[in-house]
């Protein structure tokens, strides 16, 4: 075509005159499209709607945006400002700005102090105890780089919950600081017997080789 042609064409006329193009389908013009399936990266701004099956990825930041369909995120994804979801699916590279880090797994420490890893205290949602005699859950050398390791573009304020259940026994079970992980108020004190207590921990350094958190 190359401005050769006298009548109306197509889109699929104009996207077979290209040699340099990306993605198929119609042309987009730049009000108001509906575009499907779209990858998209960088940064987006001002105030748009995001539907259909998107994939969203590349470090991308956004910024009051509504996000409607089962858009999938990948890539160190920011999001600020009042975004709205549908159907997200975040993976695990990705965040949320404030991010809290969900856990689902429980480990049980039986009859034992448990030295737990900075990733397993991210990623295991209930500790539990059966003690013959008082115990100990302490996080292991290196708990706190493990814990900033572990949640995507980690930044000061986030927050992660544990739980830990004392089960059986007339033995307590107390948290106790290790691994720059901090044990603080109630949650430094003794969890007596029949009792499960809700750890929040919240990082408050994450520059490298000085990474700390903070458990209330």
């Amino acid at each position: 075509l190359y401005g050769t042609a006298t009548g109306s064409i197509t889109s699929a006329q104009l996207l077979g005159s290209l040699s340099d193009e990306t993605g198929t389908g119609v042309a987009v013009f730049a009000t108001s499209p509906t575009i499907s399936g779209p990858t998209l990266s960088g940064t987006i701004a001002g105030t748009y709607t995001i539907g259909g099956v998107p994939t969203l990825g590349a470090t991308l930041a956004l910024n009051a945006q509504t996000i409607s369909g089962a858009a999938t995120f990948t890539g160190n994804s920011a999001f600020t400002g009042t975004t709205t979801f549908t159907n997200l699916v975040v993976s695990t590279s990705s965040r949320l700005d404030g991010a809290v880090v969900r856990a689902t797994s429980v480990l049980d420490c039986a009859d034992t102090s448990c030295a737990p890893t900075g990733t397993q205290l991210a990623t295991i949602a209930l500790f539990t105890f059966n003690p013959s005699t008082n115990r100990t859950l302490t996080p292991a050398a290196g708990a706190a780089q493990a814990i900033v390791a572990a949640i995507p573009s980690a930044a000061i304020g986030d927050t992660f919950t544990f739980a830990i259940a004392n089960v059986t026994g007339a033995f307590t079970v107390t948290p106790t600081t290790g691994g720059s992980v901090t044990f603080t108020g109630l949650a430094a004190t003794a969890i007596t017997q029949n009792t499960t207590r809700t750890i929040n921990c919240q990082l408050t350094n994450v520059t490298s080789s000085t990474e700390a958190v903070t458990c209330y």
